[in-house]
Order: structure tokens, then C-alpha cells, then sequence
């Protein structure tokens, strides 16, 4: 495999130690039924589902020798369609689009589904299979202060961007796509088809996190608003509203967020986990599935205590996972797809569990992981991915369509040996 544990660090010492800025968006990004992840070379691979274009290779669903489904990796391209996309530093799947952010520029790119405005290029179609520059509203050139990108699960996005002048570290978030459910958070339910300026309160934000219908921020003081759909209401949130603890004050010390279908997770700064909302599979990994909650509740370990030295979240559809400090991973919720990576299939786990490999022991060196609608995948120090769960359209990358509920590596090597790595 030509990744490079050089570059593995530099995504270690870069990426992952700024997760608390880039939401769902980092060196590997799982979606509804695809997964994308970055090269060593700083390039994007994508797999799994392309029956919108969301893998970006140029052939979408339709065009005469087009794959609906690609069980192993492909190289997505740039916009022109004459070469890779390349310095990209983020990477995020949504469920029918993916967007990336250029390294250096600041720059971010989308493709796929645009039925809903969700590639931010101010021209919806009804998909897009290379890669497209989103635009800023006034001026109509490409965005030049993205911090970093996270690609909705129901046709939207948003943005973390710096305000001018970026040394006094003013952060503001920029939304884009579907607005049926107010997920925008601009006080409509309109689509946009290029960035809209979230509203909510005067002070800078630190990052933002999409679900399905709705989205989360972190503010500079650390607390936590949200906006769009409110699960538990018969209402929408339509600007940002603080998310409240239980005894009613402000929910704070928040250092990054990560979003499911219907619930909502918070890494804190003692390295514990809070989540609130739907919790039918044990979303919330409280211990006590089929009771939500409108409040934030500890995620606690097999001993009943609060989970914690956690160095990152992720959030799937009914099922999320952390990164631990020792560099194994914990999961929890849904498991019907084995998106646990326990070793087996069931309806649910109420508290996490280790995710093993396929000789059963705890998986390693992961540095960062991503939870797509039924699967989960992780990038290791060498740079490689396992991914574990549902496999209906390839989104595992192992060259088949069989699930698994132990992590698996996806096959690069088949790419790599037809010299498809673009060096």
C-alpha cells in the first residue's frame, strides 16, 4: 500500500488534533451508503454508492459504462474531468453528496445529488459527478475562508469560515441546501443554493456538526446551539437555539459535536461524552434504550461509569462511536448491520462496545473515525481503513457486497497495483 506513515502523522499532528473544528469533515468520512477518504498524496477516494455522483469519478448513473455500485475505491477528479482532485485536507459524505476543502486556498468543492441546492454553486441540477466550486452568494467567485465543511445527511450543508481579518480568530457558520425543516438555521424553511449566514448570537463559533434535519454549533465559551428539526417537539427550530442541561442552564464546555439521525453527541473538555434525543437503540449509551432525552445524559461504560478519555465522536445514523485516548474505538446504539464492530449482529447496544477485527481482538492505532447511516469506518496511523457494518452498495471497500461485524480493511491494493494513485 503506497500511504505513507509520514503522511499519517501529518493527519495525526494536523487533523485530528483540530477535530474540534472540522465536524464531520476530516481524512475519512462515511455517508449513507458511501464512504471517502484521503490519500497520502492528499487526494480523495471515494466507494460505495454512486447512483448520484457522490463518488466523483465522472460517471454517473445513466452515462453509457456507469456503476451504480463500486465495492473498492475510486479516485474522484477534479472539476475539469482531466485529472485527480488534489491538496484536499477535508473530506466529508453526506447521504447523496460528498464535499472536500483544498488545503491551502481554503476553497470547498462538492459533488454529487444538487436537487436541493446542496453543492452550493448557485446552479441546482439534478447531480453533478465531478467535483464543483462552492460559490460565494455576492460576488459568485469560489469561497476562499473555509475552515471546514460538513456535508448533511439530508441535502445540506454547512460551513465553518473565518471572518476577515482571520487573525483575530472571528469564526462564523455558513449553511446551504434543503431547508425544509429550518436546518439552515436562517429563520426559513427555504433551499438555498449558495451559503446562507447562520443567525444566531454576536460571538465566534468554534465548529459546527449536520445531522439529517438538523445541526449543532459550538460557540467561543463553549456552549452548544442548535437548529431545525427538534426530535421530542412538534416543532422546528428555525435559528439556534442553546441546548439546556437538566437543570435548565446553559449546556457547556463542549469541545466537539457529532450528529445522528435523531440525536445529538458532545466530547467535553474532561474527555466525557453527553447525548440527548432519540434513543430506540440506545443511541444515547445511557443504559437505558427506548427513553429519550430532550436533555444531554453521560454516555457511561460497561461499569456504569462515565465514559471517558475520549479524544474523538462520531455519529451514524442510530449509532455512534469514540475514539479512545488508548486509540481503540467504542461503539454503541443500532447494531442491526453489525455497525458495532462487536463481533456480531443484534437490535442494539445500550453501552458501548469494543470494536474488534476479524481474529476478534480490539482494533489499534486508529487516529480518526467516521460512522456513516449503517456503517462505521476508522484510519489507522499507517494511513490504512477498516470499515465494518452494512455493505449493500460496496460502502465497505473490501471488493464485495457483504456485510461484516467485525472491521475489515478496504482494498487500496487493487488501485494501487493498476497504478491508479496518481503519482
Amino acid at each position: 500500500m503506497r500511504f505513507s506513515t509520514q503522511f499519517a502523522i501529518f493527519i495525526f499532528s494536523v487533523t485530528v488534533a483540530n477535530l474540534a473544528r472540522a465536524g464531520a469533515s476530516g481524512p475519512i468520512s462515511a455517508g449513507d451508503q458511501h464512504t471517502c477518504a484521503l490519500s497520502s498524496n492528499s487526494m480523495v477516494y471515494c466507494w460505495g454508492d454512486n447512483t448520484f455522483g457522490q463518488l466523483g469519478n465522472g460517471r454517473p448513473v445513466g452515462e453509457a459504462g456507469s456503476v451504480q455500485k463500486l465495492p473498492r475505491p475510486v479516485q474522484v477528479l477534479n472539476a475539469a474531468g482531466d485529472g485527480p482532485l488534489r491538496l484536499m485536507t477535508d473530506i466529508s459524505a453526506g447521504s447523496r453528496h460528498t464535499c472536500a476543502r483544498l488545503w491551502i486556498s481554503g476553497s470547498l468543492l462538492c459533488w454529487g445529488d444538487d436537487t436541493f441546492g446542496e453543492l452550493g454553486d448557485g446552479h441546482p441540477r439534478n447531480v453533478a459527478s465531478l467535483p464543483t466550486f462552492v460559490l460565494d452568494r455576492v460576488s459568485k467567485a469560489p469561497i476562499a475562508n473555509a475552515i471546514s465543511i460538513d456535508a448533511g445527511e439530508d441535502d445540506f450543508s454547512c460551513a465553518l469560515l473565518y471572518d476577515a481579518p482571520r487573525n483575530l480568530g472571528n469564526y462564523s457558520i455558513a449553511c446551504w441546501g434543503s431547508g425544509s425543516d429550518s436546518q439552515l438555521g436562517d429563520n426559513s424553511y427555504l433551499d438555498e443554493d449558495f451559503p446562507l449566514p447562520l443567525a444566531y448570537p454576536n460571538s465566534s463559533m468554534m465548529q459546527v456538526s449536520t445531522g439529517k434535519l438538523h445541526a449543532c454549533a459550538i460557540d467561543e465559551h463553549r456552549l452548544v446551539y442548535c437548529w431545525g428539526y427538534q426530535w421530542g417537539a412538534n416543532w422546528e427550530e428555525v435559528i439556534p437555539e442553546y441546548v439546556l442541561s437538566s437543570s435548565g442552564t446553559r449546556f457547556t464546555d463542549a469541545e466537539e459535536l457529532a450528529l445522528g439521525d435523531d440525536f445529538s453527541c458532545a466530547l467535553m473538555v474532561d474527555t466525557t461524552v453527553f447525548c440527548w434525543g432519540y434513543n430506540a437503540w440506545g443511541e444515547l449509551g445511557n443504559g437505558t434504550g427506548l427513553s429519550p432525552s430532550l436533555f444531554p445524559v453521560h454516555v457511561i461504560d460497561q461499569s456504569g461509569a462515565p465514559l471517558q478519555k475520549i479524544s474523538a465522536i462520531a455519529a451514524g445514523g442510530r449509532h455512534a462511536c469514540a475514539l479512545k485516548a488508548d486509540t481503540t474505538v467504542a461503539c454503541w446504539g443500532e447494531n442491526s448491520a453489525g455497525q458495532l464492530g462487536e463481533g456480531r449482529q443484534s437490535g442494539g447496544e445500550l453501552l458501548p462496545v469494543q470494536v474488534v477485527d476479524s481474529m476478534g481482538a480490539p482494533i489499534r492505532d486508529i487516529i480518526s473515525i467516521a460512522a456513516g447511516t449503517s456503517h462505521t469506518c476508522a484510519m489507522k496511523l499507517d494511513a490504512s481503513v477498516l470499515c465494518w457494518g452494512a455493505n449493500n452498495s460496496g460502502q465497505l471497500g473490501n471488493g464485495t457486497f457483504e456485510g461484516s461485524n467485525v472491521a475489515l480493511p478496504v482494498d487500496f491494493e487493487t488501485i494501487f497495483a493498476n497504478g491508479f494513485d496518481g503519482a
